[in-house]
């Protein structure tokens, strides 16, 4: 199965289910609160939040649920 790709996290978040949507944005103002240097992007089709180009957190969508992480 090939993973989708996207240009940014805002086109990452609108093809992410609407219920989990809600939940995302709630982790990107955290994310930004509490990290502000760290800059969004996305990797391996989720949203995640890079310190240069290595990546720090995650955010991975399913149907029902949504995974935050720290790599």
């Amino acid at each position: 199965m090939k993973m989708k790709a996207y240009a940014s996290f805002d086109l990452y978040l609108a093809d992410q289910p609407a219920k989990n949507q809600k939940t995302i944005r709630a982790l990107r103002r955290f994310v930004k609160k509490t990290a502000p240097s760290l800059v969004e992007s996305v990797k391996w089709s989720n949203g995640c939040w890079l310190k240069g180009k290595t990546p720090v957190a995650y955010v991975y969508s399913d149907k029902e649920w949504v995974q935050f992480g720290f790599i």
